[in-house]
């Protein structure tokens, strides 16, 4: 079970596997964590944890980085 909402973020894009919209991931953090966290945290870590966004460095320093922004609001876990 996630402790942070980053850890459920990389287990929800794991489950699911391939490249995901922000819808699909909010229906599986919710289904499977129900109102464990507000709703603009996954909008914080959709752009925090991007390892392609300059910004997110900066912006957010602390948060692990392991999302890749495809554009249109796709993503997948960063495979280097």
């Amino acid at each position: 079970m996630a402790t942070t909402f980053a850890d459920a973020l990389k287990e929800c894009l794991t489950a699911l596997g391939g490249v995901r919209i922000k819808a699909e991931i909010a229906a599986w953090i919710q289904q499977h964590y129900p109102n464990k966290w507000k709703a603009g945290t996954l909008e914080g870590h959709l752009y925090g944890c991007r390892v392609n966004d300059p910004k997110a460095y900066q912006h957010h320093p602390s948060q692990p980085k392991f999302l890749f922004s495809l554009g249109s609001g796709r993503y997948e876990l960063y495979d280097a």
